[in-house]
């Protein structure tokens, strides 16, 4: 553990009390997430019982998707599994191969997986050898088991393994770099970490990760309440699967939470979804939750960026009609970016990528410096 240079046992002492007392908040904050968590995980667990009572088969029953074929979105992609560390393997989905474009790596959030970018594919598919992966414990990536092996330093080495690779057989030195939601905090992560090997960063609809928890309102609370009633054992995998997935799939289709633009998602998208969701059971995709809750109350080094800013040049795009995340979470992003573009698109919800795929494609290639698409 780094430190400050020199002192005695004066100065050793406040920094031994300042460790004592940072260890006590953070059991103290701990036990107190846990408990949140029982308590707003009540209501969905009521829920999920009287369904259980009432219609206990259709609560029950999900249809078997490990056998069902599902085109991919797009003509000609490649797919292929890129080892990030022992056991872990990540399925990665490319628009070309071996051709010298330049790379763009781009990394999906929760629950979705590599298919959520198939317009950005599309899109850019002409001027790069564009890549999508399924994060780890998503869909055909590597799925670990334990909560420890989804912590924010184990997402963000797998992005510069990934990136490592692709450098290393295209004989690149950068890549662009784009993330949403969990992806992005991964691409955050992996930024700071590794700056050389990227030649630009876009992030949408998550904040920086210094700046969650000192943002944090009570506005921003009430939107985090999924959040603390993750931590709960098994009941968010139940709720989330239950009629079918029901749930998950209404993330992305009904009121509050669901695309604005409900014609940019389709029912063959859906089902892409729940295959995906059911591949992994659920578990590992909860655990990033109850990872990161571990990680902010115990305050684990793992969880720390390194210090200083941010220099890879970043796009961070917002969504307005994004219930999950307010735009408070932004203030003081400037003091950890160097170089840093917001943009807020409008009439958007969470799922930015896919709402406003136009939009969001046409700010992409100005932060490339590209010219705009012609239709």
């Amino acid at each position: 553990m780094a430190g400050g240079g020199g002192g005695g046992g004066s100065a050793a002492a406040p920094t031994l009390l300042s460790r004592l007392l940072d260890w006590v908040k953070g059991r103290a904050t701990w036990v107190l997430a846990k408990g949140l968590g029982a308590a707003l995980a009540a209501p969905l667990g009521l829920k999920l019982l009287v369904q259980l009572v009432t219609s206990p088969r259709r609560t029950l029953w999900r249809q078997d998707r490990s056998s069902l074929v599902i085109p991919d979105p797009l003509p000609g992609l490649v797919h292929e599994w890129i080892e990030t560390a022992p056991g872990i393997k990540l399925h990665a989905v490319r628009t070309s191969k071996g051709g010298g474009k330049p790379l763009m790596l781009l990394v999906h959030g929760f629950p979705e997986a590599w298919f959520s970018w198939r317009a950005q594919m599309a899109a850019f598919r002409d001027e790069f050898e564009v890549v999508a992966i399924d994060m780890r414990g998503y869909n055909e990536s590597s799925a670990p088991k334990g909560r420890h092996n989804y912590r924010l330093s184990d997402l963000g080495a797998d992005i510069e393994a990934v990136t490592r690779h692709l450098l290393a057989e295209t004989e690149q030195k950068q890549l662009v770099l784009v993330g949403h939601d969990w992806g992005a905090n991964a691409c955050w992560a992996a930024a700071h970490a590794s700056p050389q090997l990227f030649s630009r960063l876009a992030i949408l609809c998550v904040p920086h990760p210094r700046f969650f928890l000192r943002n944090l309102d009570w506005d921003q609370f009430c939107r985090s309440w999924y959040i603390f009633a993750f931590q709960m054992p098994w009941l968010p995998e139940a709720a989330l699967s239950a009629n079918d997935y029901e749930m998950l799939a209404g993330s992305f289709t009904a009121a509050p939470m669901g695309l604005q633009n409900q014609g940019n998602i389709t029912q063959q998208d859906v089902e892409r979804y729940k295959q995906a969701f059911q591949r992994a059971g659920g578990t590992p995709l909860i655990d990033y939750y109850r990872a990161l809750v571990d990680g902010m109350a115990l305050g684990t080094q793992d969880e720390r960026l390194p210090r200083g800013k941010c220099t890879v040049p970043t796009l961070l795009l917002w969504a307005d009609k994004d219930i999950a995340l307010g735009p408070q979470l932004l203030r003081g992003t400037e003091r950890c970016v160097e170089t840093l573009r917001v943009e807020v698109l409008r009439d958007c919800s969470h799922w930015a990528q896919q709402d406003k795929p136009e939009e969001v494609n046409a700010l992409l290639r100005q932060h490339l410096g590209l010219p705009p698409k012609q239709a």
